[in-house]
């Protein structure tokens, strides 16, 4: 098992893991749904107009943080490109709840 206290240990576990991430995206069909889900993310950079009703700064920089987390993740997490089809899924529940609120909602 490898020790932060060995030189290079840092950099042999980033190499593992990263090259553990970049395995999980060949298997089954999961750079098919990867590719899907960073389609779905640039759309939704593209039209980001849309997301002008919602209140405030807060929710434009929770979506961004959400976003940021799972590219982040799919990266440096050995379970790789499973973290941004999660963060995908999960961002698009949230602006289908935010989207389809009543137009005379007020925020009170």
């Amino acid at each position: 098992m490898l020790s932060l206290n060995d030189p290079g240990a840092f950099f042999e576990i980033i190499q593992r893991r990263s090259t553990l991430a970049w395995q999980q995206l060949w298997r089954g069909n999961m750079a098919l749904v990867t590719l899907v889900c960073l389609l779905a993310v640039a759309f939704a950079v593209r039209n980001r107009k849309m997301f002008e009703p919602f209140a405030g700064p807060i929710w434009p920089a929770a979506l961004i943080g959400g976003l940021t987390g799972g590219l982040i993740g799919s990266v440096t997490e050995d379970s790789g490109p499973l973290l941004i089809v999660v963060a995908t899924i999960t961002l698009a529940g949230v602006c289908s709840y935010l989207l389809g609120r009543p137009q005379n909602y007020e925020n009170r």
